[in-house]
This record gives structure tokens, C-alpha cells and sequence, in this order.
């Protein structure tokens, strides 16, 4: 497979892990994985795609962080991990990304300061942040991202805090929390449970 050059399985109903990539597997331009039930994490090794222009693994249930060898792929154009239950931190290595498009990394659990890297990319065709826990605290980070996407702020998630458990029965659970100080619009929680 080291001549493959693009790779498109999304809405195949693929699951279970992504494999480890080796490093003769630079040829590979277009991994298109989007759309299917993948889990556990983003392989440590995908810094060994060195040729990748696109990559999305967005809409699958992978977990973990986004690895910071991400950032070594410099030909990106596209990163599209959207709709995962990805956490921790964007990595300041993607700032790198001079050749970057599309940014998208919505609908996560990511959480914690944007890295100010993040304004070294050129203006991005499409980025977005939303659903996740992210912020800002640098002007001119907060200026480009405001360029790139104006409601990148507003769509942050904030957990709830004193969450508590103030019944159960059998069919059902009563919660109590703070709730957040929020007027853009009438607002609302979305509780989901399993």
C-alpha cells in the first residue's frame, strides 16, 4: 500500500480502531474516514502520513487527544475531525500548519486555552470551534478567530457546576445545578443519558 494516494471509506459503517500508520506510507494524499463508527484514539502514528493534504475523521466516537504530530503534517489543507468525543487541548503544533484550509473540530469535548499558534495559520476557508469547551485570552488571537468564525465564541459548551442528584426511582433521575449566566437567547441544557 505505500502508492495508495487517496483513501475514501466514510459512511461504510466501519468500526473498531484506526490502525498504527508506517512511515512507507507517505504517498497517501486523501484519508477520508468521516461517517462511520470508529473508536479509541487517533493513532500516535499518523505523523508518519507526511503527504497528507486531507484529512478527515470527522462524525465516528474516537476518543483520547488530538496527537500533536497532527502539527508535523505540514501539506494539510483540510483537518476535519468534527463530532467525535475527542478531549484535552487543541495542540499548539497545528499553528504550523501554513498550507491549512479547514479547521474543523467542532462537537467535541475539547476544553481549555485556544493556543495562540492558532493565529499564525493563513485565513482559514472554514473553521470551526463550536460545541466544545475552548477560549480565549489573547486579544489577537480572539481578533483572528473572530475573523474566521464570529460565533466561535458564543457556541462554547460550559459544564454545569454543584451538579447533584436530588432523586431517583425507577424510571427516572432528578438533577440540580447552578445554572450558567447565559442571554444571548432563551437557552437551554441538553441532557443525554445511556
Amino acid at each position: 500500500l505505500s502508492k495508495l494516494t487517496h483513501l475514501w471509506l466514510n459512511y461504510n459503517g466501519l468500526y473498531g480502531v484506526i490502525p498504527e500508520f508506517n512511515p512507507t506510507q507517505t504517498a497517501l494524499l486523501f484519508l477520508y474516514l468521516q461517517n462511520n463508527q470508529l473508536s479509541g484514539s487517533i493513532p500516535a502514528s499518523i505523523h508518519n502520513l507526511t503527504g497528507l493534504t486531507n484529512l478527515s475523521l470527522g462524525n465516528n466516537d474516537l476518543t483520547g487527544n488530538i496527537p500533536v504530530g497532527i502539527g508535523g503534517l505540514t501539506n494539510l489543507d483540510a483537518l476535519n475531525l468534527q463530532g467525535n468525543r475527542l478531549t484535552g487541548s487543541i495542540p499548539s503544533s497545528i499553528g504550523g500548519l501554513s498550507e491549512l484550509n479547514y479547521l474543523i473540530l467542532n462537537s467535541n469535548a475539547l476544553e481549555g486555552p485556544i493556543p495562540v499558534e492558532i493565529s499564525n495559520l493563513p485565513p482559514l476557508t472554514n473553521l470551526n470551534l463550536s460545541y466544545n469547551a475552548l477560549y480565549s485570552t489573547d486579544a489577537g488571537l480572539t481578533a483572528y478567530l473572530d475573523a474566521n468564525q464570529s460565533a466561535w465564541k458564543a457556541t462554547q459548551t460550559i459544564a454545569p457546576t454543584n451538579l447533584s442528584v436530588t432523586s431517583v426511582s425507577s424510571d427516572s433521575v432528578i438533577l440540580d445545578w447552578d445554572p450558567i449566566s447565559y442571554t444571548a437567547d432563551a437557552g437551554h441544557y441538553m441532557v443525554y443519558y445511556s
